[in-house]
């Protein structure tokens, strides 16, 4: 290939990650200056891809293509999308085919995440049949929401095999740290594209132009161009018949050659350069004559091609020079031209903009209209981008329309990610607006933004200076239900219960069913949060009218409401159904909030039921979520913590519970503070600490009892602190906590917790020596059907135990038989450890063969074969020195060895068994 004389190096390296199939997903950056040939290498890298068997999804944008939604996307994925499209859920289908023009958008907006869970599912399911290669030339210049949902999209991505492949411009606007290449979220090797040496630069030129220059015209040109390919040939083109040089700058060279072409021909050009619909006949109809005819001398001198109907420039530097060469007012005569035959309200609207130099209402109003076609298809970045431009250019004597416009584009520029952007936009509209409805708006939505960054007093001195300044019942109510949200989460649940009522009055006001539905399901939450009876009602009239909607009421909405209502009751089954079918319907849509929120209760929900691998994998997708949108970062850190500590993994457990007190602290919101104390408890209590436990649900119990909360979890740490403290020989402790257990759950406890209401009073009872009432209270426990298998098995691990105390050792060994089994179905090795070693204090030994070891024969054994002295066993075991020594002695005879080397020897060939 031609243009790539000298970059053996470069091509290796692409070669060597095109060949490393199990490293894949991975990417390549090919990075340089312009004119440096980066282009030739990617398509030289998209060449081989194919000789290798890989599949391409390519495309190049141009400087005015960037701003059009969803245009990289066209390109990447528009050729395959009828082999995709039947292997989509059909929500992710019909965005897909509506984001990429295929059918019309409807009313509704789509979620621009569910074109991205489109397109990783597009992604996946072509990979399985062929490995990808996903290939964009000036990835700078890819449209912003093509690029939010191929980085959306990719960091998805886990074992399958693609490769993107990206030549970036050096000198360029740095992208979004969510964007591409540096949100990819694989591991992107970076190719730095630089000079080429004298000889490489003579080939070309020699190649390219067809004649060679003298020893000192080469070296001329090498010094002058830096060793920059292009600008070497545009030297070497300019040398006259004297063999004098042109000037020394490319951009002017390229400028001197586009100069003398006739006026038709750079008028052509310029239109070709400035055009975000590259096809021929198009532009001819815009220009009024044959653009072929036009572009006649441009193709002789090399300055376009024409392949496929499409005008295409050699370089995007030239079509820079093509645009400056006509003077500003023919610009924009020609950007009017190019509007006047768009397919698109966007394409339309884009020249308009370019071609307006002060305001104007129809422009203002086509942007407007362009950007509500680019919203229904889920393109938020353009949407918000059309906006604010129709907020420029609406006239000064219309400033209602003006403000309604920016706030448009604040709310869609949130919405796409962009909560700074959308934060300057909403604080400078504060500044200009009057007191009235537009400015309480301005002030509800730069509230939500500042509370969603942990800036919840500033949100609410904004919330409630719009509330004293509106009368509008929509508006009341949204500012009502996100004071209610913030109050229940900062500490305020009596706040918290006024405000949900005044939010369901306002919107009963309204007679809008969808501001009615969601103050309903807040209002239900609350109640719920608060130990409040009477939610059933209210919920069932929420989710009766979320039924007729139309519309999606996002994070708040009744049915996923429902989900938590039942969580925080202890219905674990409903929570867990209500659960899978929101969080169905999120992956199906792509609605990340609803994903990252439905997958946080379910996996909430399925440790309760044991299913601890499940609850990790939904971690690491709330986890993931969190560090890319910055929501739920606190939760999700608990959440990860709380599934590590029953997985064993308590160092990483602390490390994140720390971190996420931490913020907790920071932010001062207490509720989720109160989540990580639950979870510390429960680390201590995995590793023996029962004293230190019981002082985290202590610290847990005041947060409760300061904000007023009482729903399941609350009255679950009220029993575990009990517990804990009675075990740590602390009996004010655990009477104070059965205290307020009664005071929670107002003197009738829920079916789900009387076996661990038995537990816990039997851990009082044994602590102050009463035995017999103990076992009462434990016998009672396992009477009941169980619904938590991992608490039944700490029943059946405290029956066991006091069985042993009280001397009934055949009981005490089934009991912790059953335990221990449960324990290891389960998966929590500190609990299988905790209950081999109380095994191992039973005196005696199971009816067995007469050679075969004892429990606590076993656990000495494998203990002495670890390495372990017999006082480090002694320790381990809360055994005597003289014990372990006796021991050990018939373990040796049973085993058929006669010292601990052999004993380890014997152990370590029967487990390879």
């Amino acid at each position: 290939m031609e243009g790539l004389i000298g970059r053996a190096a470069e091509l290796e390296r692409i070669d060597a990650a095109l060949a490393r199939h199990d490293a894949l997903p991975a990417g390549v950056l090919l990075h340089g200056e312009a004119g440096m040939g980066k282009t030739m290498l990617w398509l030289e890298g998209v060449r081989r891809a194919q000789s290798q068997g890989f599949r391409v999804l390519q495309c190049a944008l141009t400087v005015h293509e960037s701003g059009l939604a969803f245009a990289g996307l066209a390109d990447l994925i528009g050729p395959s999308l009828d082999e995709v499209i039947p292997a989509l859920p059909a929500p992710q289908a019909i965005a897909l085919e509506a984001a990429l023009a295929r059918r019309s958008a409807g009313a509704s907006p789509f979620d621009e995440r569910a074109v991205a869970f489109a397109l990783h599912a597009a992604l996946s399911s072509l990979a399985r049949r062929a490995p990808i290669v996903v290939a964009i030339d000036d990835v700078q210049w890819l449209d912003r929401s093509s690029a939010l949902m191929l980085a959306y999209a990719t960091r998805r991505l886990r074992s399958e095999p693609v490769l993107l492949l990206f030549a970036e411009r050096a000198g360029e606007p740095t992208a979004d740290a969510q964007s591409l290449p540096r949100g990819s979220g694989v591991e992107v090797e970076r190719i730095h594209v630089g000079p080429l040496p004298m000889g490489a630069l003579h080939r070309i030129i020699r190649t390219r132009l067809g004649f060679s220059l003298t020893r000192p015209q080469l070296l001329t040109v090498t010094t002058k161009s830096d060793g920059n390919p292009l600008h070497a040939l545009e030297l070497a083109r300019s040398i006259g018949p004297g063999g004098t040089m042109g000037g020394d700058g490319l951009a002017g060279l390229l400028a001197d050659r586009i100069a003398v072409l006739p006026d038709r021909v750079r008028d052509a050009l310029a239109l070709a350069a400035i055009t975000t619909e590259p096809d021929v006949e198009l532009l001819s109809s815009a220009i009024g004559t044959p653009l072929r005819r036009d572009l006649r001398p441009a193709l002789e001198a090399d300055l376009v091609r024409i392949a496929a109907g499409q005008v295409r420039f050699t370089h995007p530097l030239i079509a820079a020079a093509a645009e400056a060469s006509v003077p500003d007012g023919r610009r924009a005569a020609l950007h009017r031209r190019l509007a006047g035959v768009a397919r698109s309200p966007e394409v339309r609207a884009a020249h308009l903009e370019r071609a307006a130099d002060a305001p104007d209402a129809a422009v203002a109003d086509a942007l407007d209209e362009a950007a509500r076609s680019a919203h229904r298809r889920g393109a938020r970045a353009a949407s918000a981008s059309l906006y604010e431009g129709a907020g420029r250019l609406t006239l000064s004597d219309d400033p209602e329309r003006r403000a309604q416009r920016f706030l448009a584009a604040a709310a869609a520029w949130y919405e796409a990610g962009d909560g700074p952007h959308a934060e300057v936009i909403l604080t400078a509209l504060l500044e200009q607006l009057p007191r009235g409805d537009q400015r309480c708006e301005a002030a509800w939505q730069l509230g939500v933004i500042r509370d969603e960054v942990g800036q919840w007093k500033e949100a609410i001195d904004l919330w409630r200076a719009a509330l004293a300044d509106t009368e509008d019942g929509r508006l009341r109510s949204r500012i009502l239900c996100s004071l209610t949200i913030t109050a229940l989460y900062t500490g305020s649940v009596d706040d918290a219960i006024r405000l949900s009522m005044d939010a369901v009055d306002a919107a009963e006001r309204t007679a809008d069913p969808a501001h009615l539905a969601r103050a309903l399901a807040i209002r239900a939450f609350i109640m719920t949060m608060s130990g409040t009876p009477g939610h059933e009602m209210i919920i069932e009239r929420a989710l009766t009218l979320e039924a007729d909607l139309d519309e999606s009421l996002g994070d708040w909405s009744p049915a996923a409401i429902a989900a938590e209502c039942a969580r925080h009751t202890g219905d674990v089954a409903a929570a867990r159904r209500h659960y899978e079918t929101v969080l169905q319907r999120a992956a199906d849509a792509g609605d990340a909030n609803q994903e990252q929120w439905a997958a946080f209760g379910l996996a909430s929900t399925v440790l309760l039921t044991g299913e601890f691998r499940r609850a990790s994998e939904l971690a690491d997708a709330v986890l993931d979520l969190a560090d890319q949108t910055g929501q739920m970062r606190i939760p999700a850190r608990s959440l990860r913590a709380h599934v590590d500590t029953y997985l064993g993994n308590l160092d990483a457990a602390r490390r994140l519970v720390d971190e996420a007190m931490a913020a907790a602290r920071a932010a001062d919101e207490t509720t989720h503070l109160f989540g990580t104390y639950v979870v510390l408890a429960l680390i201590e209590l995995f590793a023996g600490h029962d004293a230190a436990a019981a002082d985290a649900y202590a610290s847990a119990r005041r947060i409760a009892q300061d904000t007023g909360l009482r729903h399941a979890t609350v009255l679950r740490v009220l029993l575990a602190e009990a517990e804990a403290a009675a075990s740590s020989g602390r009996a004010e402790q655990a009477d104070s906590a059965l205290a307020a257990f009664d005071d929670a759950s107002g003197g009738s406890p829920p079916t789900w917790c009387v076996e661990l209401l038995h537990r816990a009073r039997a851990a009082v009872h044994a602590a102050d020596g009463r035995l017999r009432e103990a076992d009462l209270e434990l016998s009672a426990a396992l009477s009941i059907e169980a619904s938590a298998p991992f608490d039944r098995a700490r029943t059946l691990l405290a029956a066991g135990t006091l069985a042993r105390r009280l001397r009934e050792h055949n009981r005490a060994r089934m009991e912790l038989e059953r335990a221990l089994a449960a324990f290891t179905a389960l998966g929590v090795p500190a609990w299988v450890e905790r209950t081999r070693l109380e095994l191992g204090r039973i005196p005696g030994r199971r009816a067995a063969r007469g050679d075969e070891l004892t429990e606590a024969e076993s656990r000495i054994a494998e203990l002495v074969a670890a390495g372990r002295s017999n006082k480090e066993v002694a320790a381990a075991l809360f055994l005597s020195v003289k014990t372990v020594e006796v021991t050990l002695t018939r373990v040796y005879g049973k085993v058929g060895v006669r010292s601990r080397a052999e004993l380890a020897h014997r152990l370590g060939a029967v487990a390879k068994q």
